[in-house]
């Protein structure tokens, strides 16, 4: 069944909604752990692709539909529809944490905006929001882009367990945000735009990369890539 693109738009800004919610909503009330703190985003978005995978991909994130873009995956319409959407959600989800925690509150964490750890240079910082982003790109078109693959199933697993172990590997660096909108709601709410060219850029050149990069590993003798 095909579903309208304002539908698909409207799934994609509820679901960054949810996502940045949860992600940062975790971070502010500082009731959890790094485990915690990384298993939320991650349950969200398996969650969200078993209930309304059908519909919009669930893609959450700008790196994943531009890399969906560049793969000739959905069409520039689409593209800018789903961007909107998912900046919509990310805002809207960062200013209801702002008005349930008080900005007193959610100051103590910068509004939960991903940073970089003292003695981090960007250089660094840059090299591993585009390396994670690349990683979750791969994982998502291995299982959901390759055909081939026969545990596509494990879609949900498989994505949202690439989120976590992300962020329990690099978040106490970078905040390991690997997602444009993932920065950007706390970022508007709070006020916070340090490094804001990191934080936006990086995942969106990790995901151009792992496009030819998949589309090399998927092809071969027998095989077209999708």
């Amino acid at each position: 069944m095909q579903h309208s693109l304002l539908k698909k738009s409207i799934v994609e800004a509820l679901g960054t909604f949810a996502l940045l919610f949860a992600a940062t909503g975790v971070i502010i009330n500082k009731s959890f752990d790094l485990l915690g703190i990384a298993l939320a985003p991650g349950i969200v978005v398996a969650i969200l692709i078993v209930t309304s995978g059908h519909i919009s991909g669930i893609h959450l994130n700008p790196a994943v539909s531009f890399a969906f873009l560049l793969a000739k995956k959905m069409t520039p319409n689409e593209f800018f529809a789903y961007l909107v959407a998912q900046f919509i959600g990310a805002a809207a989800a960062s200013f209801a944490l702002r008005s349930i925690y008080t900005e007193s509150v959610a100051s103590v964490v910068r509004n939960g905006v991903n940073t970089l750890a003292p003695g981090t240079s960007y250089v660094t910082g840059f090299a591993i929001e585009l390396v994670l982003t690349f990683i979750l790109v791969m994982v998502i078109f291995a299982i959901a882009i390759d055909k081939d693959n026969p545990r596509a199933s494990w879609a949900p697993v498989a994505v949202g367990l690439t989120i976590a172990v992300n962020i329990m590997a690099m978040g106490p660096i970078t905040g390991a945000c690997f997602n444009p909108v993932r920065w950007f709601g706390p970022a508007l709410a709070g006020g916070y735009w340090e490094n804001s060219s990191l934080y936006l850029v990086a995942p969106m050149i990790g995901a151009a990369i792992a496009v030819p990069f998949f589309t090399y590993l998927s092809s071969g003798p027998g095989r077209k890539p999708e």
